[in-house]
């Protein structure tokens, strides 16, 4: 892909957004729309015992918020 010439980028730039984008996709930080219903699916993608994880720690987050709003 060519880059115009007018707007040069930083390379740096470009490793800190390709790395953004990608951890957008691998971060449990970012999956906090999942269900916590059907673990089925979530269990494949992040092994059993790391969706489990990813989802006590959703759990404790929403507790934690809904103490905060009363």
């Amino acid at each position: 892909m060519k880059k115009n010439p007018s707007n040069p980028s930083n390379p740096e730039d470009d490793k800190e957004l390709l790395r953004a984008f990608i951890n957008s996709f691998q971060s449990p930080e970012n999956d906090d729309h999942i269900s916590l219903e059907g673990d089925n699916y979530f269990e494949n993608i992040y092994g059993k015992e790391g969706y489990a994880e990813m989802k006590s720690d959703r759990e404790k987050k929403v507790l934690e918020e809904k103490k905060r709003l009363g």
